[in-house]
């Protein structure tokens, strides 16, 4: 199942498998897996890394199961991120980590919402970009992913 994904995703998204898990092991370092329900840091249940549960979800899965979802739900960022951002395919390798764990993280109408942060990337203004993801609710919200975002964002601009 895990192939067939990765296959599909590579054809119609333009990329590789091999960046498709760059992207996963991105998102790792922010969600952590837990294998069993929990409640995400707006109180939502959540379960593998980060998948919002819908109310007919297992309580309990595998690891198998969460890395299915992990490639699922990021080939649905990816998707999101290059349909919200028309630079996305220009942009800097570390750009583009961070705005699928965006993506990831809020989903593509979430990601939309931050347009000034949208502006200074698709301008390549990597110093506002990072300024703008800062001063978002946001980032507050997301522990050490945001932080690690900024930095990672800021760097780019120098």
């Amino acid at each position: 199942m895990k192939t067939t994904l990765l296959i599909l995703a590579c054809l119609t998204l333009n990329v590789s498998g091999q960046v498709i898990q760059e992207y996963e092991s991105f998102i790792k370092k922010s969600e952590g897996c837990k294998l069993t329900v929990y409640r995400d840091s707006r109180g939502f249940p959540t379960i593998g890394y980060g998948f919002r549960l819908p109310s007919d979800f297992p309580k309990k899965i595998s690891q198998k199961t969460a890395n299915m979802l992990l490639s699922r739900e990021t080939v649905k960022a990816l998707a999101g991120a290059k349909k919200i951002v028309p630079s996305f395919d220009s942009q800097p390798k570390n750009i583009k980590l961070v705005l699928v764990d965006l993506s990831y993280n809020l989903g593509a109408s979430g990601l939309s919402k931050f347009v000034k942060m949208l502006d200074a990337c698709n301008d390549r203004e990597y110093g506002l970009m990072a300024v703008e993801l800062q001063n978002s609710l946001w980032y507050d919200q997301v522990g050490d992913r945001g932080p690690r975002n900024v930095k990672i964002v800021r760097n780019c601009g120098i």
